[in-house]
């Protein structure tokens, strides 16, 4: 693959495409605060990635789910207007034209477009469960191609520290906060796995394997 290295907006590491024409692009500043064991970490992950072509998967999981889905709604589409009609019109007939979705057949329309946002919706979780799933997977490949799981859960602690301007860079290896909420619908919209989670199976593949874990940022 070709790698790039370049100035993001926070610092990151992500893959494009396969093995063959894909591409790993960087922030320069991984280099200056990843040791070289996290660096090849990090790197093994994104040619996981590529190995596994998970974005060009999703990209084509999401293309052909939204012409389905626009298919759909161009089926509909008669449909929908007939029966927008067909309720204002018995609205208005009744004396309460600003009550037209409360009739049967304004119900009928509420339903078809409530049928569309469903369709959108159940495609965008099963792209982003995926898209979690081959994160995890990945994490998975990099460590056996490694043998390093604790190297791997330090890079992305300290990615996760550099991202956020209120942690520094070199905050301990493992930090939770009860104070820290997240509903399940935000983990079910997410592309990306729990990063505690993450750095919790990294750890135990690490305990599994006889490394030491107790290992803090220096």
């Amino acid at each position: 693959p070709t790698f790039y290295v370049g100035r993001l907006a926070t610092p990151n590491a992500f893959a494009l495409g396969g093995i063959g024409t894909g591409v790993v692009v960087l922030d320069r500043s991984l280099f200056g605060f990843l040791t070289p064991a996290e660096l090849d970490a990090i790197l093994a992950h994104e040619l996981a990635h590529l190995e596994g072509y998970d974005g060009f998967v999703r990209t084509l999981a999401f293309s052909v789910g939204e012409t389905l889905t626009g298919f759909l709604s161009i089926v509909l589409f008669p449909a929908v207007l007939s029966t927008t009609g067909l309720a204002k019109a018995w609205a208005w007939f009744s004396g309460r034209p600003s009550a037209w979705t409360q009739n049967p057949v304004g119900r009928f329309r509420r339903a078809l477009d409530g049928m569309i946002a469903f369709g959108l919706v159940a495609l965008t979780l099963a792209v982003n469960a995926h898209s979690r799933r081959r994160e995890f997977a990945a994490d998975d490949r990099a460590t056996d191609v490694t043998d390093d799981p604790i190297a791997l859960a330090r890079a992305l602690r300290k990615i996760e520290r550099a991202s956020q301007p209120t942690w520094a860079v070199l905050s301990p290896f493992y930090v939770h906060s009860d104070d820290d909420t997240e509903y399940p619908i935000q983990r079910w919209f997410s592309t990306h796995p729990d990063l505690d989670e993450r750095v919790e199976r990294l750890r135990e593949k690490a305990s599994r394997s006889g490394d030491d874990i107790s290992v803090r940022h220096e």
